[in-house]
């Protein structure tokens, strides 16, 4: 459903080591870097180090920023980056080749990107003019990149046409009011713009970036990509979107205090800038259930630093063979190249070398995700009497490991 062509280059990542997680970790350092980048971005372009500082945490703590974090692992927040620093060396840089290699890589990681490039790219017309026309280039390219992944080389390879097409209408009037059809879309459009403090709202045509980027979502009468609302790994490039238009609007609030009032201007920024931050807080904390919410959470904090049970079945876990367990289980499991499956009455069908489940009291539902707490009881009583299996021992008795047993073959001299 997608073409990712640059997905390719994340295999260097399994250069250093085989472990899946490192793909987390690429995530997280993505995101981290973008707001490092933030920081300089708004440095360059006027702002005082605290103000830059502001912007930089504002993008941190957004909801739709960190969601991709807590999603499983997307190249979004690597295309975030990678549009942060094209807009750092575009406005900062005259080696074309530099941001030319990042605008290839930012395409290559998905076809939508080159839309969202379209919308950069008028921002960019009209505030880098000694750069038009390598702006109109790229926006050339970007248009026809969409319309050939599009239109010939996903449905090549799918047989189906390309699935997030959306129903654009026609009447500008309907165009206007898709924005505000819905609680859902107010909700997204409010929280978002108060979660910088609204001052996008100030930015100019800073504006255009985080309209055109909510209008992808909210315009069409349908489309496939449904998703109203800051949650999962949509939202990455509207985050940089609006870390940009709020740096304008700080930016020209600065140049209009700095016109009428001119001993003030300084402080005025820094209390705007706070205002920023308390806003940000707020909206993160109270509304958008932004994740930064994690770290005052006692139980996260608790499991952050392991389930000492946990880490013993996992060490315990045979290097090989195919592996049946519960939801949380299974993820120490699959890192791996055997089948792994969730835990199911059905173990012998599967023929499972390794079978593993945990009936402590206390647990998350989701634990138990496939199945439920009474199916795994009863489960167990027929493994513990299945001459298949052997238990491995664990300190803790509620937790089973299971192994299968393999049976030797006879020899037989001829």
């Amino acid at each position: 459903d997608h073409f990712n062509p640059g997905l390719a280059l994340f295999a260097c990542l399994f250069w250093i080591t085989s472990d899946l997680r490192i793909l987390l970790i690429q995530q997280a350092l993505a995101i981290a870097l973008t707001t490092v980048l933030f920081f300089f971005t708004a440095k360059k372009l006027g702002l005082n180090k605290i103000a830059s500082l502001t912007v930089s945490i504002a993008y941190l703590i957004f909801a739709g920023t960190l969601n991709p974090l807590v999603t499983d692992w997307h190249p979004e927040s690597t295309i975030g980056l990678l549009l942060l620093l094209f807009f750092y060396f575009f406005n900062f840089t005259k080696k074309t080749w530099i941001y030319s290699i990042i605008f290839i890589l930012f395409l290559s990681l998905k076809e939508s990107n080159a839309i969202s490039f379209l919308f950069i790219s008028i921002f960019l017309f009209f505030k880098v003019p000694e750069k038009r026309k390598q702006t109109l280039v790229f926006s050339v390219i970007s248009l026809i990149y969409f319309f050939v992944t599009t239109r010939l080389i996903i449905p090549l390879f799918s047989t189906h046409s390309y699935i997030y097409s959306p129903e654009i209408p026609y009447n500008p009037i309907s165009l206007i009011q898709n924005f505000f059809n819905s609680e859902q879309k107010i909700s997204l459009i409010k929280n978002s713009f108060q979660s910088f403090g609204f001052l996008p709202l100030v930015s100019g045509i800073g504006l255009l970036l985080p309209l055109s980027e909510l209008a992808i979502r909210l315009v069409p009468d349908k489309t496939i990509f449904n998703n109203i609302s800051l949650g999962q790994h949509y939202n990455v490039i509207l985050s940089i979107f609006f870390g940009i238009s709020t740096i304008y609007g700080l930016l020209n609030i600065q140049k209009f205090i700095s016109k009428y009032r001119i001993n003030y201007s300084k402080y005025s920024v820094i209390l705007l800038s706070f205002l920023l931050l308390s806003c940000s807080l707020y909206t993160a904390r109270k509304i958008t259930g932004s994740p930064i919410n994690v770290l005052t959470n006692p139980i996260f904090v608790k499991q952050f630093s392991g389930d000492p049970i946990i880490k013993e079945i996992s060490k315990k876990i045979p290097d090989k063979g195919s592996v049946m367990a519960q939801n949380n289980l299974l993820s120490y499991a699959s890192n791996r190249t055997d089948q792994i499956y969730l835990l199911n009455r059905n173990y012998q069908s599967k023929e499972a070398d390794i079978i593993m489940f945990d009936l402590r009291d206390g647990q998350n539902i989701n634990n138990y995700y496939g199945s439920s707490k009474s199916d795994i009881l009863e489960l167990k009583e027929i493994i513990l009497k299945d001459p298949m299996y052997t238990r491995i021992e664990v300190s803790q008795p509620d937790v089973y490991l299971f192994q299968k047993i393999k049976r030797m073959k006879r020899k037989i001299k001829v």
